[in-house]
């Protein structure tokens, strides 16, 4: 499901990512973190006593956490939301009680149908499809006012059928070639497809730049850091002209148990817009 925070922060429980509709930054969320917000946006509006939100969260999944952990992804919940640019305060804290989600916050549900592109990039699909039918239409016009053409009357009747046949000759030729150009554009656009992903410098690891792909809280990276160095310099160590690529999960931080890949890619000699390797370690403790 799809929620849109205020019109700005787009929120996919089966993702268990938050995404800004503008400058399409998004963040992953831990599992633990998504079921959490998840819960908040049932009962927006409801206070939550820390024991209900420990017993839908974590003891109905099998796992058992203590109010500090609970505060801590509370926290994590928080700073996202703000990283990503929402100034409202999403969750408020009820003292000795529990929490709650700000019920001025605009919290809209998007339909199932819906798709996530719709909502933060621009509609491409009217393009295309207004490209193909008037192409179309051109196509089945021109057949048209040659077939029209070809009707005329003349002299002979041996003119008059060789006329006809020919003007369906070039009509079926010319919608056949326009036919034969939108698959070779439909072509071309695929394989001119390219994937990008924006990714983020944490620190460095020696010469190393170390990069993830979604923003992390300032007061975590170090941590970030120190897990994805460990791996580092036991697997796969710096070597000069290389970077790394690495994510791991909030619970390994929070819960000392969770899933890190990291990646050291090699960019080729002379050349820092092209990769020559990557070697990948991925670890679940």
């Amino acid at each position: 499901m799809l929620y849109i925070f205020n019109e700005n922060i787009v929120y996919d429980d089966a993702q268990c990512s938050l995404t800004n509709c503008k400058s399409y930054d998004s963040i992953l969320l831990p599992a633990t973190a998504s079921r959490l917000l998840s819960l908040f946006i049932r009962y927006q509006g409801s206070t939550l006593t820390r024991e209900e939100i420990l017993n839908c969260v974590w003891d109905e999944y099998g796992y058992k956490a203590s109010n500090n952990t609970l505060t801590q992804y509370v926290s994590l919940i928080r700073k996202n939301f703000q990283l990503l640019g929402e100034t409202a305060d999403i969750i408020i804290t009820i003292p000795r009680t529990g929490f709650v989600m700000n019920k001025d916050v605009e919290v809209k549900m998007i339909e199932p149908g819906a798709e996530k592109q719709d909502l933060l990039l621009p509609d491409t699909r009217s393009f295309s499809d207004d490209f193909l039918a008037d192409t179309v239409e051109q196509g089945m016009s021109l057949t048209e006012t040659n077939t029209d053409t070809g009707t005329e009357e003349d002299s002979t009747t041996s003119i008059t059928k060789n006329s006809k046949r020919l003007v369906w000759f070039h009509g079926l030729n010319a919608l056949s070639l326009i036919m034969f150009l939108l698959i070779c554009y439909h072509i071309q656009l695929k394989t001119n497809e390219m994937k990008v992903s924006r990714v983020y410098q944490v620190g460095t690891i020696d010469s190393c730049p170390v990069y993830m792909f979604f923003r992390s809280a300032h007061e975590l990276l170090p941590v970030r850091l120190t897990l994805t160095e460990k791996i580092a310099r036991e697997s796969i160590p710096c070597l000069p002209g290389s970077f790394y690529i690495s994510q791991q999960e909030d619970s390994l931080i929070f819960d000392e148990a969770g899933r890190l890949f990291i990646s050291r890619c090699s960019y080729q000699a002379g050349n820092k817009k092209k990769l020559s390797s990557c070697k990948s370690v991925y670890s679940h403790e």
